[in-house]
Protein backbone atom coordinates (compact mmCIF):
# COMPACT_ATOMS: atom_id res chain seq x y z
CA UNK A 1 0.00 0.00 0.00
CA UNK A 2 2.71 2.33 0.75
CA UNK A 3 4.67 1.86 -2.42
CA UNK A 4 1.25 2.23 -4.22
CA UNK A 5 0.56 5.62 -2.64
CA UNK A 6 4.13 6.79 -3.03
CA UNK A 7 4.00 5.74 -6.48
CA UNK A 8 0.86 7.94 -6.84
CA UNK A 9 2.42 10.96 -5.34
CA UNK A 10 4.87 10.74 -7.85
CA UNK A 11 2.97 10.88 -10.17
CA UNK A 12 0.30 13.79 -9.34
CA UNK A 13 4.09 15.56 -8.88
CA UNK A 14 5.44 14.52 -12.81
CA UNK A 15 8.02 12.74 -10.98
CA UNK A 16 9.39 8.91 -10.24
CA UNK A 17 9.80 7.13 -7.76
CA UNK A 18 13.20 7.32 -7.40
CA UNK A 19 12.89 11.18 -6.88
CA UNK A 20 10.21 10.63 -4.23
CA UNK A 21 12.61 8.14 -2.36
CA UNK A 22 15.92 9.80 -3.08
CA UNK A 23 14.04 13.34 -1.16
CA UNK A 24 13.00 11.31 1.27
CA UNK A 25 15.97 9.83 2.42
CA UNK A 26 17.80 13.33 2.25
CA UNK A 27 15.19 14.73 4.62
CA UNK A 28 16.34 12.09 6.45
CA UNK A 29 19.81 12.74 6.82
CA UNK A 30 19.30 16.13 7.59
CA UNK A 31 17.06 15.23 10.33
CA UNK A 32 19.77 12.68 11.55
CA UNK A 33 22.74 15.50 11.15
CA UNK A 34 21.19 18.63 11.63
CA UNK A 35 22.35 19.11 8.37
CA UNK A 36 20.74 21.39 5.31
CA UNK A 37 23.43 20.80 2.73
CA UNK A 38 23.61 17.02 2.15
CA UNK A 39 25.67 15.27 -0.58
CA UNK A 40 24.08 11.84 -1.77
CA UNK A 41 26.33 9.87 -4.43
CA UNK A 42 24.02 8.24 -7.09
CA UNK A 43 25.28 5.45 -9.79
CA UNK A 44 24.69 6.19 -13.44
CA UNK A 45 25.04 4.37 -16.59
CA UNK A 46 28.79 4.78 -18.05
CA UNK A 47 28.07 3.34 -21.09
CA UNK A 48 26.45 6.60 -22.64
CA UNK A 49 29.77 9.08 -22.77
CA UNK A 50 32.00 8.83 -25.72
CA UNK A 51 28.99 6.77 -27.64
CA UNK A 52 29.62 3.88 -26.06
CA UNK A 53 25.82 2.87 -26.28
CA UNK A 54 26.76 -0.59 -27.28
CA UNK A 55 29.15 -1.28 -25.08
CA UNK A 56 28.17 -4.44 -22.82
CA UNK A 57 29.67 -4.30 -19.10
CA UNK A 58 29.11 -2.71 -15.59
CA UNK A 59 29.97 0.71 -16.64
CA UNK A 60 29.00 3.07 -13.40
CA UNK A 61 29.61 6.88 -13.04
CA UNK A 62 29.26 8.36 -9.47
CA UNK A 63 26.73 11.07 -9.46
CA UNK A 64 27.14 13.10 -6.56
CA UNK A 65 23.49 15.07 -6.21
CA UNK A 66 23.17 18.38 -3.56
CA UNK A 67 20.57 18.67 -1.82
CA UNK A 68 20.33 22.50 -0.38
CA UNK A 69 16.90 21.88 1.85
CA UNK A 70 15.86 23.37 5.08
CA UNK A 71 13.20 21.57 7.19
CA UNK A 72 10.96 24.42 7.43
CA UNK A 73 9.96 23.37 3.40
CA UNK A 74 7.21 21.31 3.09
CA UNK A 75 7.34 17.69 1.53
CA UNK A 76 5.72 18.59 -1.46
CA UNK A 77 8.49 21.59 -2.02
CA UNK A 78 10.86 18.53 -1.12
CA UNK A 79 9.52 16.28 -3.78
CA UNK A 80 9.32 19.42 -6.30
CA UNK A 81 12.76 20.11 -5.80
CA UNK A 82 14.15 16.58 -6.05
CA UNK A 83 12.76 16.16 -9.24
CA UNK A 84 14.51 19.59 -10.88
CA UNK A 85 17.28 18.43 -8.69
CA UNK A 86 17.96 15.49 -10.26
CA UNK A 87 17.08 15.90 -13.90
CA UNK A 88 19.76 18.92 -14.27
CA UNK A 89 22.75 16.63 -12.58
CA UNK A 90 21.39 13.77 -14.86
CA UNK A 91 21.71 16.63 -17.54
CA UNK A 92 25.38 16.59 -16.84
CA UNK A 93 26.56 13.18 -16.16
CA UNK A 94 28.95 12.88 -18.45
CA UNK A 95 31.19 15.22 -16.67
CA UNK A 96 32.71 12.30 -14.12
CA UNK A 97 33.39 11.87 -10.74
CA UNK A 98 37.33 12.15 -10.75
CA UNK A 99 37.27 15.09 -12.95
CA UNK A 100 34.82 17.08 -10.44
CA UNK A 101 37.58 16.12 -7.89
CA UNK A 102 40.12 17.80 -9.21
CA UNK A 103 38.22 20.91 -10.56
CA UNK A 104 36.83 21.28 -7.08
CA UNK A 105 40.53 20.42 -5.19
CA UNK A 106 39.14 18.50 -2.25
CA UNK A 107 41.66 17.80 0.53
CA UNK A 108 41.64 13.99 0.17
CA UNK A 109 41.55 11.57 3.24
CA UNK A 110 42.55 7.81 2.55
CA UNK A 111 39.93 6.92 4.87
CA UNK A 112 36.74 7.74 2.88
CA UNK A 113 35.60 8.39 -0.25
CA UNK A 114 35.71 12.61 -1.13
CA UNK A 115 32.78 14.42 -1.39
CA UNK A 116 30.01 11.92 -0.98
CA UNK A 117 29.97 9.53 1.93
CA UNK A 118 26.40 7.94 1.23
CA UNK A 119 25.35 6.32 -1.23
CA UNK A 120 21.63 5.47 -2.51
CA UNK A 121 19.99 3.41 -5.46
CA UNK A 122 16.66 2.28 -6.72
CA UNK A 123 17.20 -1.10 -8.58
CA UNK A 124 14.96 -1.25 -12.04
CA UNK A 125 12.32 -3.67 -11.08
CA UNK A 126 12.42 -7.72 -12.62
CA UNK A 127 9.69 -10.72 -12.61
CA UNK A 128 11.27 -13.98 -11.58
CA UNK A 129 9.05 -15.68 -13.58
CA UNK A 130 10.43 -14.82 -16.48
CA UNK A 131 13.83 -16.24 -15.33
CA UNK A 132 12.75 -19.41 -13.95
CA UNK A 133 12.10 -22.85 -15.57
CA UNK A 134 9.59 -25.34 -14.58
CA UNK A 135 9.82 -26.95 -11.04
CA UNK A 136 12.87 -23.98 -10.05
CA UNK A 137 11.95 -21.30 -7.24
CA UNK A 138 13.91 -18.15 -7.55
CA UNK A 139 14.61 -15.88 -4.77
CA UNK A 140 17.15 -12.63 -5.16
CA UNK A 141 19.34 -12.86 -1.76
CA UNK A 142 21.85 -10.14 -0.77
CA UNK A 143 25.66 -10.95 -1.49
CA UNK A 144 27.29 -10.07 2.00
CA UNK A 145 30.40 -8.48 1.76
CA UNK A 146 33.50 -7.44 3.99
CA UNK A 147 34.63 -4.42 2.68
CA UNK A 148 32.45 -1.20 1.85
CA UNK A 149 33.76 1.83 0.35
CA UNK A 150 30.80 4.30 1.21
CA UNK A 151 29.89 5.24 4.88
CA UNK A 152 26.22 3.93 4.30
CA UNK A 153 25.01 2.81 1.20
CA UNK A 154 20.99 2.27 0.74
CA UNK A 155 20.02 0.23 -2.19
CA UNK A 156 16.62 -0.67 -2.97
CA UNK A 157 15.42 -3.33 -5.24
CA UNK A 158 11.27 -3.28 -6.69
CA UNK A 159 9.64 -6.34 -7.10
CA UNK A 160 5.75 -7.01 -7.11
CA UNK A 161 5.36 -7.93 -3.73
CA UNK A 162 7.01 -3.96 -2.86
CA UNK A 163 10.59 -2.22 -2.25
CA UNK A 164 13.42 -4.10 -0.30
CA UNK A 165 15.99 -1.80 1.53
CA UNK A 166 19.62 -3.01 1.95
CA UNK A 167 21.64 -0.99 3.62
CA UNK A 168 25.49 -1.58 3.42
CA UNK A 169 26.98 0.86 6.14
CA UNK A 170 30.98 1.12 7.92
CA UNK A 171 30.84 -0.61 11.25
CA UNK A 172 33.66 1.50 12.39
CA UNK A 173 30.86 4.15 12.60
CA UNK A 174 27.61 2.29 13.35
CA UNK A 175 25.79 -0.60 14.24
CA UNK A 176 23.26 -2.67 12.46
CA UNK A 177 20.61 -1.89 15.05
CA UNK A 178 21.09 1.95 14.40
CA UNK A 179 21.05 1.25 10.79
CA UNK A 180 17.78 -0.69 11.58
CA UNK A 181 16.22 2.50 13.07
CA UNK A 182 17.23 4.78 10.61
CA UNK A 183 15.48 2.54 8.12
CA UNK A 184 11.94 2.34 10.11
CA UNK A 185 12.47 5.98 10.27
CA UNK A 186 12.36 6.59 6.78
CA UNK A 187 9.47 4.12 6.40
CA UNK A 188 7.95 6.15 9.13
CA UNK A 189 9.24 9.10 7.59
CA UNK A 190 7.92 8.59 4.12
CA UNK A 191 4.11 7.74 5.59
CA UNK A 192 4.33 11.47 6.77
CA UNK A 193 5.43 12.61 3.07
CA UNK A 194 2.04 11.04 2.38
CA UNK A 195 -0.38 12.03 4.74
CA UNK A 196 0.45 15.61 5.41
CA UNK A 197 2.46 17.22 2.04
CA UNK A 198 1.88 20.60 2.99
CA UNK A 199 3.66 20.40 6.36
CA UNK A 200 6.99 21.64 6.74
CA UNK A 201 9.57 18.54 7.39
CA UNK A 202 10.50 19.41 10.83
CA UNK A 203 6.65 18.80 11.90
CA UNK A 204 6.69 15.43 10.01
CA UNK A 205 7.40 12.41 12.12
CA UNK A 206 10.35 10.25 11.59
CA UNK A 207 9.77 7.60 14.81
CA UNK A 208 7.29 4.83 14.97
CA UNK A 209 5.26 5.05 18.47
CA UNK A 210 7.57 2.87 20.54
CA UNK A 211 10.88 5.12 19.69
CA UNK A 212 8.62 8.01 20.31
CA UNK A 213 7.66 6.80 23.65
CA UNK A 214 11.35 5.92 24.35
CA UNK A 215 12.19 9.77 23.55
CA UNK A 216 9.46 11.24 26.02
CA UNK A 217 10.19 9.67 28.98
CA UNK A 218 13.83 10.06 28.50
CA UNK A 219 13.32 13.76 28.23
CA UNK A 220 10.64 13.71 31.38
CA UNK A 221 13.12 15.72 33.04
CA UNK A 222 11.17 19.09 34.47
CA UNK A 223 11.16 20.01 37.74
CA UNK A 224 8.43 22.12 39.52
CA UNK A 225 10.08 25.17 40.51
CA UNK A 226 9.59 28.92 41.86
CA UNK A 227 10.43 30.85 38.13
CA UNK A 228 10.14 34.17 40.18
CA UNK A 229 13.35 33.33 42.37
CA UNK A 230 16.68 34.36 41.00
CA UNK A 231 19.04 32.21 40.14
CA UNK A 232 21.56 33.30 43.04
CA UNK A 233 18.71 31.90 45.72
CA UNK A 234 18.22 28.86 44.10
CA UNK A 235 22.25 28.49 44.31
CA UNK A 236 21.93 29.28 48.03
CA UNK A 237 19.24 27.03 49.55
CA UNK A 238 21.31 24.16 47.66
CA UNK A 239 24.22 25.78 49.40
CA UNK A 240 22.58 25.93 53.14
CA UNK A 241 20.62 22.23 52.68
CA UNK A 242 23.40 20.59 50.81
CA UNK A 243 26.97 22.61 51.42
CA UNK A 244 29.31 19.39 51.06
CA UNK A 245 27.89 18.78 47.57
CA UNK A 246 29.89 18.70 44.66
CA UNK A 247 28.88 22.27 42.51
CA UNK A 248 31.43 22.54 39.99
CA UNK A 249 33.86 19.83 38.84
CA UNK A 250 37.14 20.46 35.94
CA UNK A 251 40.25 19.10 35.32
CA UNK A 252 40.04 16.81 38.20
CA UNK A 253 38.85 18.93 40.97
CA UNK A 254 35.49 19.67 42.57
CA UNK A 255 34.33 22.32 44.47
CA UNK A 256 31.36 22.07 46.84
CA UNK A 257 28.15 24.55 47.08
CA UNK A 258 29.56 25.84 50.60
CA UNK A 259 32.31 26.95 49.22
CA UNK A 260 31.39 28.48 45.73
CA UNK A 261 28.84 30.36 48.24
CA UNK A 262 31.70 31.88 50.67
CA UNK A 263 33.82 32.91 47.63
CA UNK A 264 31.03 34.71 45.67
CA UNK A 265 30.00 36.13 49.06
CA UNK A 266 33.60 37.78 49.85
CA UNK A 267 33.97 38.84 45.83
CA UNK A 268 30.18 40.20 46.31
CA UNK A 269 30.92 42.16 49.08
CA UNK A 270 34.39 43.91 47.51
CA UNK A 271 32.18 44.45 44.58
CA UNK A 272 29.64 46.62 47.51
CA UNK A 273 32.76 47.78 49.13
CA UNK A 274 34.06 49.54 45.48
CA UNK A 275 30.39 51.36 45.19
CA UNK A 276 28.82 49.06 43.29
CA UNK A 277 24.81 49.54 42.73
CA UNK A 278 22.64 47.93 41.95
CA UNK A 279 21.74 48.02 37.64
CA UNK A 280 25.19 48.53 36.62
CA UNK A 281 27.14 46.60 34.02
CA UNK A 282 30.51 44.33 35.69
CA UNK A 283 32.37 42.89 32.69
CA UNK A 284 33.89 39.65 33.42
CA UNK A 285 37.30 39.26 31.73
CA UNK A 286 38.27 35.01 32.84
CA UNK A 287 39.09 32.10 31.65
CA UNK A 288 36.86 28.82 31.76
CA UNK A 289 36.62 27.36 35.01
CA UNK A 290 35.79 27.88 38.70
CA UNK A 291 37.19 31.35 39.32
CA UNK A 292 34.72 32.28 36.05
CA UNK A 293 31.79 30.53 38.04
CA UNK A 294 32.17 32.16 40.97
CA UNK A 295 32.33 35.82 39.76
CA UNK A 296 29.30 35.40 38.05
CA UNK A 297 28.05 34.49 41.29
CA UNK A 298 29.19 37.41 42.78
CA UNK A 299 28.25 39.99 40.59
CA UNK A 300 24.60 38.84 40.48
CA UNK A 301 24.60 38.72 44.77
CA UNK A 302 26.03 42.77 44.24
CA UNK A 303 22.90 43.11 42.33
CA UNK A 304 24.66 43.87 38.95
CA UNK A 305 24.78 42.23 35.12
CA UNK A 306 27.75 40.54 33.52
CA UNK A 307 29.30 41.15 30.68
CA UNK A 308 31.82 38.62 29.42
CA UNK A 309 34.85 39.90 27.64
CA UNK A 310 37.41 37.25 25.56
CA UNK A 311 40.77 37.27 27.38
CA UNK A 312 41.65 36.38 24.31
CA UNK A 313 40.65 39.18 22.28
CA UNK A 314 43.41 42.18 21.94
CA UNK A 315 44.01 44.78 24.80
CA UNK A 316 42.78 47.45 22.29
CA UNK A 317 39.90 45.52 21.46
CA UNK A 318 38.74 44.75 25.21
CA UNK A 319 39.29 48.31 25.94
CA UNK A 320 36.95 49.74 23.44
CA UNK A 321 34.72 47.13 24.45
CA UNK A 322 34.96 48.58 28.17
CA UNK A 323 34.55 52.01 27.28
CA UNK A 324 31.73 51.38 24.27
CA UNK A 325 29.56 49.21 27.17
CA UNK A 326 29.88 51.77 30.51
CA UNK A 327 31.57 49.23 32.69
CA UNK A 328 31.54 50.01 36.38
CA UNK A 329 34.03 47.36 36.79
CA UNK A 330 36.05 44.71 35.41
CA UNK A 331 36.31 41.43 37.29
CA UNK A 332 39.60 39.78 36.12
CA UNK A 333 43.05 38.39 37.28
CA UNK A 334 46.67 40.07 37.29
CA UNK A 335 47.75 37.63 34.89
CA UNK A 336 44.83 38.81 31.99
CA UNK A 337 45.05 42.51 33.48
CA UNK A 338 43.39 44.59 30.76
CA UNK A 339 44.08 48.12 29.47
CA UNK A 340 40.59 49.82 30.18
CA UNK A 341 39.05 52.60 31.34
CA UNK A 342 37.10 50.89 33.93
CA UNK A 343 38.55 49.44 37.76
CA UNK A 344 39.97 46.55 37.65
CA UNK A 345 39.17 44.17 40.58
CA UNK A 346 41.43 41.16 41.04
CA UNK A 347 39.19 38.21 42.04
CA UNK A 348 41.60 36.96 44.96
CA UNK A 349 39.69 33.27 44.39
Amino acid sequence: TLVRDLRRMAGGAGTSLFSVLAGGFAALLARLSGQDDIVIGVPSAGQSRCGMDSLVGHCVNLLPIRFQLTLGQTAAELVAGTKDLLLDALEHQQYTFGTLLQKLQIPRDASRVPLVGVMFNLDQPFELDCLGSAGVRLEPMPVPRHFEAFELFLNISQSAAGLRLECQFNTDLFTARTVRRWLAGYETLLRGILQTPQSPLKDIQALDAEQSQTLARWNHTGLDHDRNRLVQDLIGAQALSAPRRTALAAAGKTLTYGALWSRSNRLAWALRARGLARGKLVGLCLERGFEMVVAQLAILKAGAAYVPLDPGYPADRLAYMVQDAGLAAVVTKSSLAISARASPISTGI
